[in-house]
């Protein structure tokens, strides 16, 4: 229990989604989530693109490509990883980036 009489959530009974944008699309941001998640036993996490950016111009090419590492970076580490409201327009491009970037044996550094 804690201070206000309830359990505290547990990690597996919690959603933990970042909302990947032009300000935190960094390799360094997206590792510091997933050392978080880590450290509280994640085992599943969602990932989704910032809404303004989706409605306007569209998502800078990095941010699509932090969000192919970040899909590659949780199976790596073993989490199920669920897309939140992500066009497939965008979906396709992030499969793409994901394949070409993080598939096979070694994985290539991002440009």
């Amino acid at each position: 229990m804690n201070a206000t009489g309830r359990r505290p959530a547990r990690p597996d009974s919690s959603i933990y989604k970042y909302i990947i944008f032009e300000k935190n699309n960094a390799v360094a941001e997206l590792e510091r989530f997933f050392a978080l998640c880590r450290a509280l036993d994640v085992t599943s996490v969602q990932f989704s693109l910032n809404f303004q950016e989706l409605n306007g111009a569209g998502p800078a090419p990095k941010t699509l490509l932090g969000a192919a590492f970040f899909r590659h970076r949780a199976a790596s580490l073993g989490m199920a990883c669920v897309p939140f409201f992500i066009p497939k327009r965008w979906l396709s491009v992030i499969d793409e980036l994901e394949q070409r970037h993080f598939s096979g044996a070694v994985e290539r550094s991002l440009p």
